[in-house]
């Protein structure tokens, strides 16, 4: 087995693409800086600048973590990545809350992050901190978000849709909503979200519930529409 030397952050991306991704270099050796960047999500110009030694911003280098399956030290070079470096052991680290990029990033990680009532009222405020919980998802648009339903008014005693007390919506904050769309909504003085279906009549916008039990509320001309629910995530 080899002994592992410390190396750059820049020596790590290179060393990882060139054993694991091969197809992104040249005959003569030479990185393809645009293939490279649109294969990662990631500008051009960064791209580029991460190649010839500028160290990226720390949450870059947990989405990078991510991408490659390693630690946030690994990317950095600062420990052995096994499978990269034929050692024997890599050091011990605590794994890293995936984060998930927004922004011009177009890099699909499939992980979305669990913001709160509060939180979802500016999810972008949110998306890249590393402190928040996250769902993973075979699928996910790149600002999605996961809400978690409290109380019984969504839970649809007919059956289908529904969304019951403990489940998860699943947020597309870029969908424009329609008449009948389940969304995320934002009330006229209040600190926080609630989730509805949304009826268009005319000049009024009402929210339902799914149950039955709970009455429609007329919203107000202020309310905010913050997203459209696109699926719903129930434990069995």
């Amino acid at each position: 087995m080899n002994k592992f030397i410390p190396r750059s952050f820049s020596e790590t991306l290179l060393l990882i693409l060139r054993k694991e991704h091969p197809d992104l270099f040249r005959e003569n050796g030479s990185l393809i800086e645009t293939k490279a960047a649109k294969r990662f999500g990631i500008d051009q110009p960064t791209f580029r600048r991460w190649a010839k030694g500028g160290n990226p911003k720390s949450e870059y280098i947990s989405i990078l973590s991510q991408l490659f399956s390693i630690s946030p030290s690994q990317m950095r070079g600062e420990t052995a990545i096994p499978r990269i470096d034929n050692v024997e052991f890599a050091h011990e680290v605590n794994e890293p809350k995936p984060m998930y990029i927004t922004g011009g990033s177009n890099v699909r990680h499939n992980r979305i992050p669990i913001l709160s009532s509060a939180q979802a009222i500016q999810p972008g405020k949110y998306l890249s901190n590393p402190e928040i919980d996250w769902l993973e998802l075979a699928q996910a648009g790149n600002n999605f978000f996961a809400l978690k339903v409290t109380g019984r008014a969504m839970q649809n005693p007919y059956g289908s849709p529904t969304l019951p007390d403990g489940s998860f919506a699943i947020v597309d904050p870029d969908q424009k909503a329609k008449n009948g769309d389940i969304v995320i909504v934002k009330l006229q003085n209040s600190s926080d979200v609630v989730i509805k279906k949304i009826i268009f009549d005319g000049p009024s916008i009402y929210l339902e519930a799914l149950n039955p039990d709970y009455k429609p509320i007329l919203a107000e001309a202020e309310c905010i529409i913050i997203g459209v629910v696109k699926k719903v995530l129930i434990d069995i």
